[in-house]
């Protein structure tokens, strides 16, 4: 579902990723992990194209979404239908104030899949259910809690019925105890066969649903495999160093 070949990615003098490769089966969930600074978020925003790459490969479902090689893939056409096939869910809600939870979840539906109001106020309302919001739908974000805001922005990318999920550490700006709430929606959707990358410090979170644990530090790979070999038995003291200041 996901092919990364060969990322490499520079803010001037600064390389952030330094020739990342690997693969996302259908369904899987891949949870990264690694120091602030280490090229994690930039990954994400490199796949979704919200960051363009010096060089390398990103396809999604067989088609590309990045191709440095084959300037075709740049045009705006192209990036925002494939964009209509990743969701992607930031750290902070990144909602429209002025909108209520249901007409921010299908701003998208309206705008980019050109959908009429009515059908894609259906959509917004089934979304909204599925995150546990039935309640909310005519609430302003001001009125909603960090955690319902995030699920807000989970349900609006859901809406656009994306291929994969792209999650941004999804509950470090939340409280403490409203990152229980994001999670079980986040669980849910992978017990649903949802395609996602997460990039996460909750080690209890990969170790429970990640099929796969990816360290990423320096803007390289340095380990993977299953959560109980590199949360539990990690190869590379790196690895070690970092879990031990954070478990």
């Amino acid at each position: 579902m996901v092919k990364v070949r060969n990322l490499h990615k520079s803010f001037g003098s600064l390389e952030v990723l330094k020739g990342v490769s690997f693969d996302v089966s259908k369904g899987e969930v891949v949870c990264i992990i690694g120091p602030s600074g280490g090229g994690k978020s930039t990954l994400l925003r490199c796949i979704n194209h919200l960051e363009e790459p010096d060089k390398g490969l990103v396809e999604i479902d067989g088609k590309p979404v990045v191709s440095t090689t084959r300037s075709i893939f740049r045009k705006d056409h192209h990036l925002n239908k494939m964009r209509s096939e990743i969701g992607m869910v930031f750290q902070r809600f990144n909602l429209f104030p002025h909108r209520t939870a249901l007409d921010n979840v299908i701003e998208g539906l309206v705008t980019v899949k050109k959908m009429r109001r009515k059908e894609a106020r259906e959509i917004g309302l089934e979304y909204l259910r599925k995150v546990g919001l039935a309640d909310k739908v005519n609430e302003y974000p001001s009125r909603l809690s960090g955690g319902q805001q995030q699920r807000v922005a989970i349900a609006r990318a859901l809406a656009m019925q994306p291929k994969v999920m792209l999650f941004d550490e999804p509950t470090s700006a939340l409280d403490p105890e409203l990152v229980g709430e994001v999670l079980a929606v986040m669980r849910d959707l992978a017990k649903g066969g949802m395609t996602m990358l997460v990039v996460t410090h909750e080690m209890s979170f990969a170790r429970e649903v990640a099929n796969r644990v990816m360290f990423i530090d320096d803007g390289q790979i340095l380990e993977e495999g299953p959560p109980e070999q590199v949360l539990g038995r990690p190869q590379k003291r790196r690895t070690a160093d970092f879990l031990r200041r954070v478990v």
